[in-house]
């Protein structure tokens, strides 16, 4: 099968335009940030005209995100806490840190490490190559750690047993 690049689907203003499916994908990357982005800054990033931004930002509302605008000098829209959580998208960075967290996490509850071991799978597999090796060297520096943890906790009950 044959990949399809986007420019090959259309073009606006000399840019390639988005496939709207991934351009709501990046809508609500931006939008979860939870900082207000002006019209303009999302006309720039999205590549498109103002009217389909605001279509876009309907169809949002329309599915239940609560996005608020704000009319001073030029628009701008915010994502509000609401009745449903947008896909989270995460950058490098958090994923790293959520690898730590992770690694980090202890209980002797079954279902809740199950739970935690699932979600853990879920974004070692879905993150991006280029970050894949971050987040197993901080898995691997916090086992290391925690064994030295353990091991120096153990030293000082066997002391303290006598």
């Amino acid at each position: 099968m044959k990949r399809v690049e986007i420019s090959e689907i259309s073009v606006f203003e000399g840019r390639p335009k988005c496939p709207p499916f991934l351009r709501g994908a990046e809508l609500m990357a931006a939008l979860q940030t939870g900082q207000a982005f002006t019209g303009e800054e999302l006309v720039g990033k999205l590549g498109v005209d103002k009217r389909t931004l605001r279509r876009d930002i309907q169809a949002l509302r329309a599915v239940g995100f609560e996005i608020k605008t704000t009319r001073r000098e030029s628009n701008s829209y915010r994502l509000m806490r609401g009745e449903k959580m947008p896909p989270l998208i995460f950058d490098d960075d958090e994923l790293e840190l959520l690898a730590l967290v992770f690694a980090y996490f202890y209980t002797e509850d079954e279902e809740l490490k199950k739970r935690v071991g699932g979600l853990k799978r879920r974004i070692t597999d879905l993150a991006p190559w280029h970050v894949l090796d971050r987040i197993e060297a901080a898995s691997r520096q916090a086992m290391r750690e925690g064994i030295s943890v353990w091991f120096a906790a153990k030293a000082t009950r066997d002391k303290e047993a006598g």
